[in-house]
């Protein structure tokens, strides 16, 4: 054994001998790495460098040796939205979103509670909705189709989430909760005959609820909305044609409100009409396909009348559209006044054009070829007699080749058009408004440079903050064109840099979990005015001092009010800024294994 180790010994000074003869090595001598900003005191007298709430009269204190600005709760509303791991054992995979008074204004939970006010978070019961769509043959016969019974039919139910006091879309407040989508199957019910059912699982809430019939059901019957609110268990069973229930009958059965002539001279075979909500476009009517040169045909609807009166409620469009598998022909959508407009004469078009063109940017060699991505919205459409029509609608995507060249079939007319270059061509996203296609146009469409946005993140007592992330998402209040997102990370004197697309954006300066700082948001408008290969400084961008939003997670296991904690959580802080209407995340954290999560929070984003 001894040779052996003197014999390896040899070798490797024979090794670091031929090394350092050959190539000079030196010992390789680690780079320590500068550790980010903490906030950690032990005095008060610590908490006095930092500056005090721009928003309160609230000085720094130092609490279970942090700075903070100590408060019963924060001075602003704010949604707490819990995404559930899919291994819990309540509600696996369910997403809640919970505004704030829940945490702080319970009146029926005190301090000997399983679940007390302002320490713990209890989550809403969760259930299933299961229903169906039945149709009696007294309905059915009044949309001419013969049942000798009530019948079920297939439907897609989509239940589209609702928050606030005013019931409004979550997505639309800008929460991240998605439509649930279920279809009908077959279901055994007691072990008898399969009952035709859709089934899903959904925190309680309140919802918009759709039953969409499924092809070939929707040519006759109309899609069902309705606001619901449910607890544990909720049977949605609808049944079109059942007695002494408004809700659950056709609009106008035996009147004429709710029919529609359709007319072009070149032929209606295989074409669509219905009639759709005018802010969001869902169709609430009927789907009726159109034959000959004229069709007339019935948009049966189920809860859009104007009240006491069975004519058409106020916003809602007609739409005549072609078969799917159509290119270059618009569709045909124009708004119903007072139930008025539901005779269309589709006009005769021009032949589509083929449109070939480059995303290019002019250089002193010549034009610079630019790979990107292209949308194509009308404004309107020119007619043969060449006047424009904006109740013709068009719209279209495509991708260029890497050299930005593209080919195309669009109906004539004036199109805003949005260029989003590729990543890493250094171009931003941007629309080019009011552009005329004419027969045989060509076009060269010139995207401008990315912004290169620079900053300086740093704590309120003056202090660089290092490795922070800075993410940059667009906000959605007021944009129609959206810029795309990015995000870089501080350096070790809290500066930063990062390109980014002309538009206005949350800019969130996000120290590490550990350091005790809180995201941080503001508001941005970059780009604009200013010249394409201007650079934008944000300037220093100081986070506070938060205050601690400390509670446990739990989930109700009985009827009796009793609480389980709910580990591995993701819970999510999110709060309006003071001139928007679109809630932004301001603060993040997972729940531990008692359920327990604690969030740093910094003041309302402005």
């Amino acid at each position: 054994m001894r040779g052996m180790r003197e014999a390896r010994a040899m070798v490797k000074a024979a090794f670091v001998m031929t090394c350092a003869a050959l190539f000079g090595c030196t010992p390789v001598q680690g780079t320590p790495q500068k550790r980010p900003s903490t906030n950690a005191c032990s005095t008060e007298q610590e908490c006095s460098a930092y500056a005090p709430s721009e928003t309160s009269s609230l000085s720094p204190t130092c609490n279970e040796g942090r700075c903070e600005f100590v408060a019963d709760a924060p001075s602003f509303d704010f949604t707490i939205v819990i995404n559930m791991p899919s291994t819990a054992s309540y509600a696996a995979g369910q997403t809640f979103a919970i505004p704030s008074s829940t945490l702080f204004k319970r009146s029926n939970a005190g301090p000997t509670s399983t679940c007390p006010v302002t320490s713990c978070l209890p989550l809403p019961n969760f259930g299933d909705a299961s229903g169906s769509y039945t149709v009696t043959s007294d309905a059915a016969a009044i949309v001419g189709v013969a049942l000798s019974a009530s019948t079920s039919f297939p439907v897609r139910a989509v239940y589209t989430p609702l928050f606030g006091a005013d019931d409004a879309r979550a997505s639309d407040l800008g929460l991240p909760l998605d439509s649930i989508v279920s279809t009908s199957r077959l279901v055994p019910v007691d072990g008898a005959t399969p009952a035709l059912l859709y089934q899903t699982s959904l925190p309680s809430a309140s919802y918009q609820r759709v039953l969409y019939p499924e092809a070939p059901y929707n040519e006759d019957f109309p899609p069902v909305f309705n606001t619901v609110r449910f607890g544990t268990q909720f049977p949605d069973a609808f049944t079109l044609g059942a007695p002494l229930e408004s809700f659950t009958q056709l609009d106008d059965p035996t009147g004429n409100t709710r029919t529609a002539t359709i007319s072009r001279s070149d032929g209606l075979e295989g074409w669509h009409v219905w009639l759709a909500d005018e802010p969001t476009m869902a169709r609430i009517s009927s789907l009726r396909t159109l034959h000959g040169v004229a069709s007339t045909v019935r948009l049966d609807t189920i809860g859009q009348s104007q009240p006491d009166t069975p004519a058409l409620r106020d916003k809602v469009n007609i739409v005549v559209a072609p078969p799917d598998d159509w290119a270059g022909v618009p569709r045909f959508v124009s708004p119903l006044i007072g139930g008025a407009g539901r005779n269309v004469v589709y006009p005769t078009l021009p032949s589509p054009t083929s449109l070939i063109g480059l995303v290019a940017q002019l250089t002193e060699a010549g034009y610079m070829g630019i790979a990107a991505e292209l949308s194509f919205a009308s404004e309107s459409i020119r007619l043969v007699d060449g006047s424009l029509q904006p109740l013709l609608e068009y719209k279209t995507s495509l991708s260029t080749d890497d050299s930005g060249r593209f080919v195309t079939v669009l109906p004539p007319g004036i199109y805003d058009i949005t260029i989003q270059p590729a990543e890493g061509t250094g171009f931003s996203t941007v629309q080019e408004t009011s552009v005329d296609v004419e027969p045989g146009a060509a076009l060269t469409l010139t995207p401008i440079k990315r912004t290169l946005v620079s900053g300086h993140a740093i704590s309120s007592d003056g202090r660089p903050l290092a490795q922070a992330a800075v993410l940059a998402d667009p906000s959605r209040d007021g944009q129609g064109v959206l810029p795309r997102p990015a995000r870089t990370s501080t350096l070790d004197d809290g500066s930063f840099q990062m390109e980014l697309d002309q538009g206005r954006y949350n800019i969130s300066v996000e120290p590490q979990a550990a350091t005790g700082f809180p995201r941080f948001v503001t508001i941005r408008e970059i780009g604009g005015d200013a010249s394409e290969d201007d650079a934008q400084d944000l300037g220093t961008l100081t986070v506070p001092l938060p205050m601690r939003l400390s509670f446990t997670v739990k989930g109700p296991v009985s009827k009796a009010a009793n609480y389980v904690p709910i580990g591995g959580a993701i819970v999510r802080i999110f709060a309006v800024p003071v001139s928007g209407s679109q809630a932004v995340e301001i603060g993040m954290a997972m729940t531990d294994s008692n359920g327990l999560c604690e969030i740093p929070l910094a003041d309302q984003p402005h």
